[in-house]
């Protein structure tokens, strides 16, 4: 159940009872939270000021925060406007706001709303109308930078309507996405019955076939999903060789819809300054030089490269030095380097919200490395299922070929076995050409995916 609270300008009258209360306070995760305690028992009115304070330090730099998936009006009792979604968004000093427009059902509610243009924007705030593409089957889509119209009909496989047939499939809408030259991401992919242990035997989800292809440009890995059981996936997906940059969306109802957090809980951060530039931003989102999260606030370099980056080290293999550094409004109580998909360096033991590292590791072979940071409990102070944060890779290349990429394949094979199984026994397509086009672009991923789990004998 969502915390209830309200935006502000800055400056607001509250009517409340003779007695003692608390006020509390946030701005995004960029400040500190603050709250303060008040006893009106005796006193008609008073006013109170807080002061909210950075909790980065200087050297941090300038960063453009945002939020990848937003509905302005969707599932909520009130009408929301570009303007006013700019307004919530400025609450949460949140930059760039792409409200995704999607069918409720059989109707769509913002669809009056789409342009290529920023309407509703400012110099605080850019808002964006971008598209969320419905199957009940293959996954969801977010369509982002969409420049010159919605794609329709919108959704697929849904069934008992005109689109019941499980065509087109999101390969075919990532093509015409980037016909537009838009940004295709998987949105709020897996929750943990999902992933953990196996992938669930009735899961059809399709963003493995679309990444090998590469028709995808980023995944939620924060989202209204469970990030560890995403990052399971991701992972998987980066140890075969496919660099996919992670974003994270909030899903918010920001018609004040009950669902978990307001406009930003769930956001990713690029380098920026000066005169908001979305095309900038897509780009840096793109190329994975960012991090995502829903409250701690991270930062990785090892040695002068940053996420996104590549590296080259010795063939023999290299130690290597890092810096990383959190601050966090709630406490984490992991505090991790991730090599190839694997824990190589914990740097707590204990909760903390503060935090600067300095380390190194050897290492031996190719792959990725990247910095995360999150809590095994909820805390009040962030309106999600628990923090968490995580850097976008940075890429190590000269060594060996990464061991982990023969157990990707492997992983991925048989996802998609069982999804080739289930497309042939469907019998929802109108043609057998939809289904041989689907088939298709399963049988191309699985290919990619086998030429993984073969190893050449040395003679």
């Amino acid at each position: 159940f969502e915390t209830q609270y309200f935006h502000s300008s800055g400056s607001t009258t509250l009517l409340v009872p003779k007695d003692t209360f608390t006020i509390t306070v946030s701005h995004g995760p960029m400040y500190g939270v603050r709250s303060l305690r008040a006893d009106m028992r005796k006193a008609d009115a008073s006013t109170f000021r807080v002061k909210m304070s950075r909790l980065t330090p200087p050297d941090f730099g300038s960063w453009w925060s945002g939020d990848v998936h937003v509905h302005m009006n969707y599932g909520g009792n009130y009408r929301n406007t570009p303007g006013h979604l700019e307004q919530q968004a400025v609450a949460e000093d949140l930059q760039f706001v792409f409200n995704l427009i999607v069918n409720k059902e059989q109707r769509f509610p913002d669809i009056a709303y789409f342009s290529s243009s920023e309407e509703g924007s400012t110099k605080k705030a850019v808002i964006l109308h971008g598209q969320e593409f419905h199957t009940s089957n293959w996954g969801h889509l977010g369509l982002l930078n969409l420049t010159e119209h919605l794609i329709l009909p919108g959704y697929s496989a849904y069934p008992k309507t005109g689109v019941s047939s499980f065509f087109p499939h999101n390969s075919f809408i990532a093509d015409r996405a980037h016909e537009q030259n838009a940004l295709v991401g998987y949105v709020h992919p897996y929750e943990t019955s999902d992933i953990i242990p196996e992938p669930s035997p009735t899961m059809t989800h399709a963003l493995p076939v679309d990444a090998a292809l590469g028709k995808v440009d980023y995944v939620e890995l924060i989202g209204f999903a469970d990030p560890i059981a995403t990052g399971t996936v991701w992972y998987h997906l980066l140890n075969s060789g496919i660099r996919l940059a992670a974003a994270a969306g909030t899903d918010a109802m920001a018609n004040y819809a009950s669902l978990r957090g307001p406009v930003g809980l769930n956001r990713v951060y690029v380098r920026g300054t000066g005169w908001l530039n979305s095309n900038e931003f897509l780009q840096e989102l793109k190329m994975g030089k960012s991090f995502v999260t829903n409250g701690p606030i991270i930062g990785f370099t090892v040695g002068a490269s940053n996420p996104g980056d590549s590296i080259k080290i010795s063939a023999k293999g290299e130690t290597i030095s890092y810096k990383a550094i959190l601050r966090s409004n709630a406490p984490v109580d992991h505090i991790e380097i991730v090599f190839n998909g694997e824990v190589i360096a914990k740097h707590v033991m204990g909760p903390t919200r503060i935090l600067d590292i300095e380390g190194k590791v050897k290492i031996k072979e190719s792959g990725w490395i990247l910095f995360r940071a999150w809590n095994s409990v909820p805390n009040p102070n962030v309106l999600d299922s628990y923090p968490y944060a995580s850097t976008n890779p940075i890429f190590i290349g000269g060594p060996p070929k990464s061991s982990k990429a023969k157990v990707a394949g492997e992983y991925f094979v048989k996802w998609l076995d069982r999804i080739e199984k289930m497309t042939l026994a469907n019998p929802s397509f109108r043609t057998e050409t939809e289904r041989t086009t689907v088939l298709g672009d399963i049988r191309k991923a699985k290919a990619y995916y086998q030429s993984l789990t073969v190893t050449t004998s040395k003679k």
